[in-house]
């Protein structure tokens, strides 16, 4: 948040460095202190049997054989998309959709509509489809038992799971979303501007005349080369182990964090003008 307002402040949001075509990830930091509340009650619950407690370890992918039931029960069921900023959407189906314009309408026409604007729509029965390459499928679930025979992938203790909103969104449009929400504290502060587009590559050029000027004066650089190549890495995570194995779903979502966060800096700071958070 600092290093966004600053960049508010000197009024410099109508710069962009690249094409903002990079996909971001943004956690909203109660989401993840949920996450680690989920991961420590679920540290005694049982997890499914290792290799280990056969009476035979395998030796091979196929000498490992098929999931458990226990094991499909945690991989094998539809997830819900992640709705909490965009909100719940529907697809339709032949069952559940909203009707067109007919001729004539199918004999239950009333029947497929209803369910399509059902506020509460049964759970999903799309089939789960996976590739080998997928890190919950069956094939790299048993590799991963037979690299490490003491422990099953899909328990929870020693285990790493990504933690994010599941919200990928532009890196500018996070940072833009942030100044629209101070522009209600600061109305005015901004003035209209068309946006500014640099090269990544004219970026570091720069970054790098400025790092070389502050390294002369003595003074810290505000625009450096990590800033810049910040700014264009592509930077997001698949949690569905997490969704899965933690039960974690995001509760709070990117747009209603980055209000939340905005409001609170402010108030902490008691920002009544414009100095640095």
């Amino acid at each position: 948040m600092s290093g966004m307002y600053q960049v508010y402040e000197r009024g410099q949001t109508h710069f962009q460095i690249g094409d903002n075509t990079n996909l971001f990830d943004w956690t909203y930091v109660g989401n993840v202190a949920r996450a680690h509340l989920l991961a420590a009650d679920k540290l005694d619950v049982p997890a499914p049997p290792p290799l280990t407690e056969r009476e035979k370890i395998p030796t091979s992918l196929d000498e490992v054989g098929l999931l458990t039931e226990e094991e499909e029960n945690i991989v094998g069921y539809p997830l819900p998309s992640i709705s909490v900023t965009t909100g719940h959407h529907r697809t339709p189906t032949c069952k559940s959709r909203p009707l067109g314009p007919y001729m004539t309408l199918p004999p239950d026409a009333e029947k497929i509509e209803t369910s399509f604007f059902d506020p509460n729509p049964p759970l999903s029965n799309r089939p789960v489809v996976r590739t080998r390459f997928d890190p919950l499928s069956e094939h790299s679930i048993n590799r991963l038992k037979l690299h490490n025979p003491e422990k099953n992938p899909l328990q929870v203790a020693g285990q790493v799971f990504f933690i994010t909103n599941g919200e990928p969104c532009y890196f500018w449009d996070f940072a833009r979303s942030i100044w629209h929400q101070l522009d209600a504290y600061f109305p005015g502060h901004r003035q209209p501007r068309s946006t500014v587009k640099l090269p990544k590559a004219l970026g570091l050029t720069a970054a790098s005349g400025a790092e070389w000027f502050g390294w002369l004066t003595g003074k810290e650089p505000t625009f450096t080369r990590f800033k810049v190549t910040f700014s264009c890495a592509t930077r997001w995570h698949n949690i569905e182990k997490a969704r899965r194995v933690l039960g974690y779903e995001p509760e709070v979502g990117v747009e209603e964090g980055i209000k939340r966060m905005v409001d609170v800096s402010c108030v902490i700071s008691n920002l009544s003008s414009l100095t640095p958070l």
